[in-house]
């Protein structure tokens, strides 16, 4: 009986066959148990990049030397096995290049000659995933941190990598029977809802923790913990790191620190002492050497008169030296005392020339403040601490400077802060040099000429300004001169 819906004709059945196997999705191909190619449709011929005539004057061994190997075999193979198999090979393309594929075989007898047919998916992409994912889950598995994979909802273990066993000293499948309040200290089987709500909210939490092991030792761990939704289900993704060393590392650097800062802090107690100590005689023969120098006593000769004034100025001299080490170990332990206000700072730049002018007419040196300053701007700064800044850089423009040169102070309002500029023509600062000028101590090479100080000034200065929320630098040439300028805040 045949069927309503197909003709009897049977040229136009095989045509109807003909189509439909050209049209498939995958690659058809069949060969004797030689490998003679007797059939291919189009799909095969266009994914090896043949016509159906040249195919078929091929082999199935000039296409596939892997799977075709033994075809006797694979026949008695196919004929165990209720004449199908699924294998997986590479076929080579005319053009050279080769593509995985996947080759379900069939067993054919046709008046009485076997023949192997197969329908064949290139799967080369499907390869390159699972090459990848191949890829990903040894690397995880490998990786230096433990990995577990967590299901949120019943909170136990669905992975967990080669480390976390070597972590836990538990074998993979007992790890699988348990979850994260069996193996951290810190976990309870209450507190877990608790802790993946504000993991969903944040998504990823980095935190430290504790670690029990199998036999009971506990040992600190770093956790990064990640939330993660997968077909409707949620899962919490932890890797972790063991911290042992590095928290003994932290340990040991705590306890250097603490020991450095008892060594500072005892360092700036016993310079305050000693400072406090000198000044006492010090004061003593300055106010005797003054003494000697005035006119109330009876004259003394002029060689007298010169030694009295060269002990006064010498005495001064230990004086200030004697201050900028107060300073310097008041800041070194803290102990400074800010007390901030409006200040005008045109004025305090008129009273910083006006205290130095005396130094700079002894060397002929010209001070000058800019031409129209703003002499209204005011800034919310300690007024003493802001003027002892603006007098040392003063003072070392006049040091450092060229006999008959000039200090130029500019005053500018850049909106948020206002800049003050000190700027000489003088010696300049060698590139060599420029990296140690905010170094206590260091004079830069002037240890051993008749410029005097002790090289904290500087020093002094950037912190107290910093301290006052402010920025303290500058720009030098050698023998063309140096600049250092320093923004404060505005008053609001």
């Amino acid at each position: 009986m045949t069927s309503k819906r197909f003709s009897n004709n049977p040229e136009t059945e095989l045509l109807r066959l003909r189509n439909l196997l050209d049209s498939a999705g995958d690659g058809f191909i069949m060969h004797d148990l030689q490998g003679n190619i007797v059939d291919a449709n189009e799909t095969l011929c266009r994914e090896l990049g043949y016509s159906l005539q040249e195919i078929l004057e091929l082999n199935v061994r000039d296409i596939d030397t892997e799977s075709a190997s033994n075809l006797d075999g694979m026949w008695d193979s196919l004929c165990h096995n209720d004449s199908t198999m699924v294998t997986y090979s590479r076929h080579k393309c005319k053009n050279g290049s080769y593509h995985s594929v996947e080759i379900k075989l069939y067993a054919i007898e046709y008046d009485g000659t076997p023949y192997i047919s197969a329908f064949i998916r290139d799967v080369s992409d499907r390869k390159v995933t699972e090459e990848k994912l191949n890829l990903t889950q040894f690397a995880i598995e490998h990786a230096a941190d433990a990995a577990f994979w967590v299901d949120a909802n019943e909170h136990k273990f669905i992975y967990a990598n080669i480390r976390a066993s070597e972590y836990l000293g538990y074998t993979n499948e007992e790890l699988l029977q348990r979850g994260i309040p069996d193996i951290d200290s810190q976990f309870t089987e209450e507190g877990w809802p608790t802790f993946l709500e504000r993991l969903k909210e944040c998504h990823e939490m980095t935190f430290e923790s504790e670690f029990v092991k199998k036999d009971g030792t506990h040992f600190p761990v770093e956790i990064t913990a990640n939330h993660m939704k997968y077909e409707d289900k949620n899962y919490v993704i932890t890797f972790a790191r063991e911290i042992s060393a590095r928290q003994k590392a932290e340990k040991e650097l705590k306890r250097a620190k603490d020991k450095s800062d008892k060594a500072n802090q005892a360092k700036s107690e016993f310079l305050t002492s000693m400072s406090h100590e000198l000044k006492t005689p010090l004061n003593a023969i300055i106010g005797y050497s003054e003494m000697l120098a005035t006119e109330s006593v009876p004259a003394l000769e002029n060689e007298q008169m010169h030694f009295a004034k060269s002990i006064n100025q010498a005495g001064h001299h230990l004086l200030g030296l004697i201050d900028d080490v107060l300073d310097l170990a008041r800041i070194e332990a803290g102990k400074v005392n800010l007390e901030f206000d409006h200040v005008n700072i045109y004025e305090i730049l008129v009273h910083g020339a006006a205290m130095t002018k005396l130094m700079a007419e002894k060397k002929r040196i010209s001070l000058s403040i800019c031409e129209s300053p703003e002499t209204d701007l005011t800034a919310w700064v300690d007024k003493k601490k802001l003027t002892q800044v603006v007098l040392n850089i003063i003072s070392n423009a006049i040091k450092y400077n060229n006999a008959g040169g000039k200090v130029f102070i500019n005053l500018e309002d850049t909106g948020s802060h206002i800049k003050v500029s000190i700027k000489d023509n003088g010696f300049g600062i060698n590139e060599e040099n420029k990296a140690d000028i905010f170094s206590p101590f260091n004079r830069l090479g002037k240890e051993n000429s008749d410029i005097e100080g002790t090289g904290v000034g500087l020093v002094i200065c950037k912190t107290l300004i910093q301290l006052m929320k402010g920025t303290l630098d500058f720009d030098s040439e050698i023998n063309k001169g140096t600049c250092f300028y320093f923004l404060v805040p505005k008053s609001k």
